[in-house]
Parts: structure tokens; C-alpha cells; sequence
């Protein structure tokens, strides 16, 4: 009989020297293929990551797209602002007085001529008076002269009228008597025919000549009365217009920025008793980015745009604005245009500061700033594929720039606002 192999409770079966163990695989054999698997997930990484991501898709109206070009680029700084008037009148006293009567109030449109402020002076009131009376007295004496003339020459005339006829027919007594037979014809009447010829035509001759002193006489004195009546008529023109001049009146349509006296009060000559900001004159005031308006200067052309269309002018005055980042400039309006209504005066700007006559440019992307870096989008010239490129900026204007370097003249680039893509280098447009 086989034996039997006793089972002790406290140990495993007891193996025969007949009996070979196995090797049950432990955590040595595992190693390899570990190995291989991470192996495999490193390659499939790095494949992963090779990979490029899918470029992004962009609709193209949603891009503005334009073309490096080289040549002459026109330069011009953008301003906006308001026309405003160009003239402001200072409503003086031209006269002491007191203010009789104020006609308008702050705020009050006008139109010119119309009555602002009157004023009563009545030293001046009487000077008109008394100036008149001795206008009247010159007047009346001028007229006198003129009439006594008048008489003594037609009394003259009349007498040399006269003396003309009585020349007439003693000469055509005298000629009879000559005609008849001398035996006919006393001597001695012959005589006195001609005495009386001769006494008549001195007659007549010292009457011609006493009527020709008359007339340069009466001309002299007439003249002399004339000058007495211009001066005058002068003085009293001269009292009328310190009188008129008591009634301040608007010099053109405007409005009543501010009034300085009332009633009752007094005004000494030259004391300002309002301010009218006339409209019959316009001017653009117009503000530029101080960064921009290096080169603004007076006497450049400007283009302004308004609601009621184009008008042009020049710059005439430069002063720096409240705002440190800002230039005010005054431009001087062409052509004198009739002010608009008070709801269209806002304006548009482009003040034309020179030409740069041969450069590489562009229009201006959104943004972009003169003399320095910026980046865009250029577009493949093969594909619809755009990719980032640094740009260098030199001189700009409203709506272009100069390119100093990164573009080339013909590339196309992207100068819409590329905000939304700051996070990826292109993208595809369809």
C-alpha cells in the first residue's frame, strides 16, 4: 500500500522529493510589458502635440481689408467742434448819460439795428438845439443875400435893357439925319444926335460892366454864406450824431450774451453796457489730439464738414484746449457763409499739414499709432489664410499711415478692429 501523508494542522502540505514548483509569475515578470505601453502613450503624445490646431474661421464681411501702396500720401489731422460766431460787439456808451431804457435781456436773439440800450444827456440834447438855431439863422441870411443880389442885378438888367433901347433909336436918328441932303440937316442937330449916341452907348457900357461886378460880387458873398452854412450845418450834424448816439443799437444779428446796466443808472463814455455775440460771421473751432497736431499750423488748409454741407477754410489761431490732451484751433471760414441754425453747427475737420511724396503706406488700422509698433493681420497672397505680422508706424494722417517696415508695397492686410484676436497668430477667411 502507498503511504499516506500525514496533514499537520499548523503547516502546508509537505512536497516529496518527486514533486517540482512552478514559477506563479510575480512582479518582475510585469515589467516589460509596462515598459512597451508607456512607450506607446509617449508617441501618441507627442503626435497629439504635433498636431496643429484647427485655425480659425473668419466671415469676410466682417473684416475691412486694404493694400500697402507706395507713393505720395496725402497728411491731415482730424478735428471736431462747432461753428461759432466771429465777431463779438461790445455795446459802448459812445456818450456819458443815464440809461434811460434797457430793450433786451441775456439770451435775446437780434437782428442788427435794433435798439439795445438808451441813454439821455441833456447838455448834449441842448447842444442840438442851440446848433440847429444857428443853422437856421445861417440859412435865413444865406437866403436874404441871395434875394438883395437877385434884386439889384434884375434892376440893373432892366435899366441896361432900357439904355439899349434908347442906344437903338438915337442911332437910327443919327442915321437918318446922315441920309438927307446936307442942306437939309442943320449942322449942329447932327451933333447932338451923335453926343446922345455917344452919352447912351457909355451908358450901356458902364451898366454891363457894373452888372458884371454885381454878379462876382453876389457870387463871392453867396460863396462866403455857403461855407458859414456847411460849417454850421456840420456842427449841427455833428450834435445830432452824439445824439443818435445815445441809442445803442445791435451791429448785426446775433444774440445777448450779457447786459450791464438798468434803468436809471449812469454810464461814463466808454463803459460797456452789453455783449452781443454776432452770427452775420462764422468761424470753426475745432479740436485735434495734441499727440496729432505737432505740425498744425496757421495758414494750412482746412476741409470741414457740416450738416449743411462742405465748407473750406484756413487756420487762423492755435491755443491749447482745458484738456491737456487736446489742441483748440480757430479756422477762418472761405467765402463769408451765412451762419446755420443753432441745432446744425457741429463739424468735421481734416486740416491738411503737407505730403509725404514718395512712401510705403496704408490705411490707417484701428488703433494704430504714429511713430511706433503695432501688429496685423496680412492675408497669404496664394490662399485666404491671414496671419500676424509686426508692424513698424511712422507719420500718420486721419485715415492713413506710413509704413516703415513688416509690409512690403501690394500686401494685404486686415485694418478693422482685431481686439477679438489677440489670443491666436491667423486665422482662415471664408
Amino acid at each position: 500500500m502507498g503511504q499516506i501523508q500525514e496533514l499537520h494542522p499548523s503547516r502546508g502540505p509537505q512536497l516529496s522529493g518527486m514533486d517540482v514548483r512552478r514559477d506563479t509569475g510575480g512582479p518582475r515578470a510585469h515589467v516589460p510589458w509596462l515598459a512597451l505601453g508607456g512607450v506607446a502613450l509617449l508617441g501618441i503624445a507627442v503626435f497629439v502635440a504635433s498636431l496643429k490646431p484647427a485655425a480659425e474661421v473668419v466671415d469676410r464681411d466682417l473684416l475691412v481689408i486694404a493694400t500697402v501702396r507706395q507713393g505720395p500720401m496725402v497728411r491731415e489731422v482730424h478735428g471736431w467742434g462747432a461753428l461759432v460766431p466771429d465777431r463779438t460787439q461790445l455795446v459802448r456808451a459812445a456818450e456819458p448819460g443815464i440809461v434811460e431804457a434797457v430793450y433786451v435781456i441775456q439770451g435775446q436773439a437780434v437782428r442788427g439795428g435794433d435798439r439795445i440800450v438808451e441813454l439821455r444827456n441833456s447838455e448834449i440834447e441842448l447842444g442840438v438845439e442851440k446848433a440847429s438855431q444857428k443853422f437856421a439863422a445861417a440859412r435865413a441870411g444865406m437866403i436874404a443875400l441871395s434875394r438883395e443880389q437877385a434884386d439889384r442885378r434884375l434892376a440893373l438888367e432892366a435899366s441896361i435893357a432900357d439904355a439899349r433901347v434908347a442906344l437903338l433909336t438915337a442911332e437910327d436918328e443919327l442915321e437918318a439925319m446922315q441920309s438927307r441932303a446936307p442942306r437939309q440937316a442943320r449942322e449942329i442937330e447932327m451933333k447932338r444926335a451923335q453926343e446922345r449916341v455917344d452919352a447912351l452907348a457909355r451908358r450901356l457900357t458902364v451898366d454891363e460892366e457894373r452888372l458884371a461886378l454885381i454878379r462876382a460880387s453876389t457870387e463871392q458873398q453867396m460863396a462866403v454864406r455857403r461855407d458859414e452854412l456847411r460849417w454850421v450845418e456840420s456842427i449841427l450834424d455833428s450834435e445830432r450824431g452824439r445824439l443818435a448816439a445815445l441809442t445803442l443799437r445791435a451791429a448785426g444779428d446775433g444774440v445777448v450774451e450779457r447786459v450791464f446796466a438798468g434803468p436809471g443808472e449812469r454810464a461814463a463814455g466808454g463803459d460797456v453796457l452789453a455783449e452781443i455775440q454776432l452770427s452775420d460771421r462764422m468761424k470753426a473751432l475745432v479740436d485735434v489730439y495734441a499727440s496729432e497736431a505737432a505740425e498744425v499750423a496757421p495758414g494750412q488748409s482746412v476741409s470741414i464738414e457740416t450738416a449743411g454741407g462742405r465748407l473750406e477754410g484756413t487756420v487762423s489761431d492755435i491755443d491749447p484746449a482745458a484738456n491737456p490732451r487736446l489742441l483748440r484751433v480757430a479756422v477762418a471760414l472761405d467765402g463769408d457763409p451765412p451762419a446755420p441754425s443753432a441745432d446744425a453747427r457741429e463739424v468735421k475737420a481734416r486740416i491738411h499739414v503737407g505730403t509725404l511724396e514718395d512712401v510705403v503706406f496704408v490705411e490707417r488700422p484701428v488703433y494704430a499709432q504714429s511713430d511706433g509698433w503695432t501688429t496685423v493681420f496680412r492675408l497669404a497672397a496664394d490662399s485666404a489664410a491671414a496671419e500676424r505680422v509686426k508692424v513698424r508706424l511712422g507719420r500718420g494722417s486721419v485715415d492713413r499711415i506710413e509704413v516703415l517696415s513688416g509690409l512690403e508695397p501690394g500686401d494685404r492686410v486686415v485694418v478693422s478692429d482685431i481686439s477679438g484676436f489677440d489670443q491666436i497668430d491667423g486665422f482662415e477667411i471664408e
